[in-house]
């Protein structure tokens, strides 16, 4: 096996984001993600994003406002509510992690926070709720633009010896922020 160039072999992710959609798939992450706080006492930012019901009146009329409004809400709130009560029992031990959820399109809101909290990993599984496809469309739309590299999951390829259904793999753009 050949080695790895040195600026591979140096990547410490100390700032991690993990989409989770309350899938069963994101939530295989768990694991690697906890490997990375032990390691590099990385910080992890979980996002997950309420798509805007409003794009979607087309399909049975004009919506009322103020009813996609509530639905809003109650997405947004369900959604921290969940979210909040995982990290104090399963990322107890990480002092350094943070919730974010934003309502729009998954794929583009999860671009933007990998730019703005300046991302240096995003760990992801290939499918998402849906799961209906081998790579699922916000995974496709991160492994094409995200800018920082990504640790792909996927839930239905056995792990070699491990009787576990993981196996991930690591994507580097060319060009890499913030120097790593």
């Amino acid at each position: 096996m050949s080695e790895l160039p040195p600026e591979v072999t140096m990547l410490a992710f100390k700032k991690i984001l993990w989409p989770n959609d309350f899938s069963k798939s994101a939530f295989r992450a768990l694991p690697y993600v906890k490997a990375f706080i032990e390691k590099h006492g990385s910080e992890v930012h979980l996002i997950y994003v309420a798509e805007d019901l409003a794009n979607y009146g087309h399909f049975w009329g004009e919506p009322n406002a103020k009813h996609v409004e509530h639905l809003h809400d109650f997405a947004l709130r369900g959604a921290r509510k969940k979210l909040e009560a995982f990290c104090s029992s399963e990322l107890a031990t990480c002092p350094l992690y943070q919730i974010h959820v934003v309502l729009g399109d998954p794929a583009s809101e999860i671009l933007k926070a990998v730019r703005e909290l300046e991302i240096d990993l995003v760990v992801i599984s290939i499918q998402g709720m849906r799961g209906h496809f081998p790579v699922g469309s916000v995974a496709d739309k991160l492994i094409k633009h995200s800018p920082a590299p990504l640790l792909t999951l996927n839930p239905d390829v056995h792990a070699e010896g491990t009787g576990q259904k993981d196996q991930t793999s690591i994507g580097v753009p060319e060009e890499t922020p913030h120097g790593i």
